[in-house]
């Protein structure tokens, strides 16, 4: 009998100091919203492990070795990885604009496609 009552008080004790989900505010998302964009900004690193998985093929940039064979003779650049972002709303357009972020993309191609 007193194993029930103890589970009752526990439980009663849990359900009342616990934050209702019913209280809780609703996330609302709006893309239209004044003053917001639905452009997102991605990491120098992950732009171009998606020019390497071939994510850009749709803005005239091609993935794996291709891609690096391109880097290699001077045919792409980090400029050209970057207007690719912005074409597939990854990135927004002033990024073309930002010389750390156009370094930092640089630099990662620089790391990344002269190894092979």
């Amino acid at each position: 009998m007193n194993r029930f009552f103890l589970t009752g008080l526990t439980t009663l004790t849990f359900v009342t100091l616990m934050p209702s989900v019913s209280q809780a505010e609703p996330i609302t998302y709006n893309p239209n919203a004044v003053g917001e964009t639905s452009v997102r900004q991605i990491t120098p690193s992950n732009l171009i492990t998606r020019a390497q998985r071939g994510g850009f093929e749709a803005q005239g940039i091609s993935g794996g070795m291709s891609l690096t064979s391109d880097y290699v003779l001077g045919q792409i650049d980090a400029e050209d990885i970057i207007r690719a972002g912005i074409a597939a709303n990854l990135l927004p357009k002033e990024t073309i604009d930002n010389s750390s972020y156009l370094s930092a993309v640089a630099s990662q191609l620089q790391i990344r496609l002269r190894q092979h």
